[in-house]
């Protein structure tokens, strides 16, 4: 299996994302249309680009949904190249990517974000969206497919209080709540007549039917 083909078939996301725009000119090439450049000259001209090379990365963005064409000029026939919605879904990561690069290879000085509304500069950093906390103060963990907070299917325990009978105070068939344990003592007997745990089999049909107790 090669890089490409493994990148588009592992379950992680940083791989599936570098399938998309893995190399640096398709990332530059989204930061020029991100900037207004469009046509395939201002693309070349803006980034000193060989022009067979600017066509295969624009081919290829194309192919994976981040840019498209759009015709401007019927006579003669001319093309320029916009950002679709996963184009501009991508330019957050290249202004992150952006403010790394400033704090730790910006000797001599570089461009910054502002804020048109209020000129003020911008500083990138990532988010959890939930919670607000940035991901550089929290303790993070890969989930993978089949772990349910992924899933949405039921954990183990889930499963086994929705599929078990016995009462809510115990957790499974074979394990006791901490009441049971209680009651039984630390050594699973207190030394006295022991009172069934609440998970004693359910009254046969006979003694619902009836009330009465079988013999």
């Amino acid at each position: 299996m090669d890089v490409d083909q493994e990148k588009s078939q592992t379950c992680c996301p940083v791989a599936r994302g570098l399938a998309k725009v893995g190399d640096a000119w398709s990332m530059l090439i989204l930061r020029d249309l991100s900037l207004g450049l469009s046509r395939f000259e201002e693309l070349r001209t803006s980034l000193g680009i060989a022009p067979n090379i600017l066509t295969a990365r624009l081919r290829a963005l194309g192919e994976a949904g981040l840019v498209a064409k759009r015709r401007y000029s019927e006579r003669p026939p001319r093309d320029e190249y916009v950002l679709t919605d996963a184009g501009r879904d991508f330019l957050p990561v290249l202004h992150v990517i952006g403010e790394w690069g400033r704090r730790h290879n910006g000797e001599g000085g570089t461009s910054r974000l502002v804020d048109t509304e209020t000129e003020a500069l911008v500083e990138p950093m990532v988010i959890d969206r939930v919670s607000g906390r940035p991901l550089t103060e929290m303790k993070l963990r890969l989930a993978l497919p089949d772990d349910p907070l992924v899933s949405g299917a039921p954990g183990k325990e889930e499963e086994e209080g929705r599929l078990s009978w016995i009462n809510p105070g115990c957790r499974s068939s074979t394990g006791r709540s901490a009441a049971c344990a209680r009651r039984s003592g630390p050594g699973g007997s207190s030394g006295r007549s022991r009172r069934p745990c609440a998970t004693a089999r359910p009254p046969a049909p006979s003694d619902r039917a009836g009330g009465r107790s079988r013999r």
